[in-house]
């Protein structure tokens, strides 16, 4: 039984009646003097379930005492979501240095405070909290 019975997941993420599509932004960037320094932020497409956060996903970050909207974004396993990363010794980064993903739905920008590398089942999750109004 050792993982012969994985169920991927992710024609659920993608499936029109739940996915949308969203756009993530992404910096990354380099150690210069002391300071961190951005290159050009990337839009890139994604297509997934959106969803509010729920309380028990909410509880799992320590932004979860404060009063803002967290929503619940879904890709695909070949889509990551990345926080900041100074190298990629975690297995999760893509090797460069940056700072954590936005995300622009519906015209809110929000951004990635946590992470759930469902690889095993075909998707990624994550929690982002809306920039504005934070």
């Amino acid at each position: 039984f050792e993982g012969d019975f994985m169920i991927n997941v992710a024609d659920i993420v993608v499936d029109p009646d739940f996915a949308q599509y969203y756009t993530v932004y992404r910096e990354t960037g380099y150690w210069q003097s002391g300071r961190f320094v951005t290159d050009p932020e990337v839009a890139l497409q994604y297509y997934g379930a959106v969803v509010p956060a729920t309380e028990q996903e909410i509880v799992q970050v320590p932004e979860g005492d404060r009063t803002s909207i967290m929503m619940c974004f879904y890709s695909t396993s070949d889509k990551p979501f990345y926080l900041s990363r100074e190298s990629s010794s975690s297995g999760l980064g893509d090797g460069e240095k940056g700072i954590s993903d936005q995300i622009l739905w519906e015209n809110d920008r929000y951004k990635v405070i946590k992470i759930w590398p469902y690889l095993n089942f075909g998707y990624w999750q994550c929690i982002a909290t809306r920039m504005a109004g934070a």
